[in-house]
């Protein structure tokens, strides 16, 4: 497993972003969508040149703190808004938003910060009060259901996540901006390594991890 950096020129802050494959002139090229919640756009790039940011579309009034394709649907991307818990997906093409209803969370206190794909057409999704409470969720698309996993243990603040194709899970820390993977099964956690401040602001699983991040002149990185 590697780790790859995305540098981006860009005054902005990506909270999330997320894989897919999307067919070009030259067959099938491996792209991200972003969100960029500060201008409320969203865009696309691709992996061989991030630099290079395509517009698709508004966000409007959304704030969509977790997001993930599922089962190969890359014209389809699911998302959570983290303040209204809003469950929706936009179309990767024009951007548009089609609400489904409301995931809700464990507890009142406890907002969306991370999705990823599961099994059985289900999805995986993380909360967190950033007071030491994370849990792990299993989300059906088709009627919103959040399914408590287990409580993810620690004095940590979760954000973001995502899953390698053996099927771990992986989330950042924010209190100690560790690197951390979860066992989706047992719910147990191993800290991997720890990152640099700079580097906790949006994560993905390809065959590697690649972060987005920004230096100390705002730049995406």
């Amino acid at each position: 497993m590697k780790i790859f950096k995305l540098f981006l020129i860009f005054q902005i802050v990506f909270l999330s972003f997320a894989f897919s494959e999307i067919p070009n002139e030259k067959g099938f090229g491996k792209f991200a969508i972003g969100f960029e919640l500060e201008n409320k756009k969203i865009f696309w790039f691709e992996l061989e040149n991030p630099k290079n940011l395509n517009y698709i579309g508004d966000l409007n009034s959304d704030n969509p703190f977790a997001i993930s394709f599922l089962e190969k649907d890359y014209f389809k991307l699911y998302a959570i808004d983290g303040k209204t818990n809003e469950f929706a997906f936009y179309s990767t093409i024009d951007g548009k938003r089609n609400v489904l209803g409301l995931a809700k969370t464990k507890s009142e206190d406890q907002r969306w910060v991370g999705m990823a794909e599961g099994s059985s057409n289900k999805l995986y999704a993380i909360s967190s009060n950033c007071l030491g409470e994370n849990y792990l969720y299993n989300i059906n698309p088709s009627n919103r259901e959040a399914k408590v996993l287990g409580e993810i243990k620690g004095k940590i603040c979760l954000k973001n996540l995502f899953k390698s194709p053996s099927g771990k899970l992986y989330s950042i820390d924010t209190y100690l901006n560790d690197l951390i993977e979860i066992e989706p099964e047992t719910i147990k956690t191993n800290i991997l390594e720890n990152l640099s401040p700079n580097e906790i602001y949006g994560a993905d699983f390809d065959e590697d991890i690649y972060f987005l991040s920004f230096n100390e002149k705002k730049e995406n990185i």
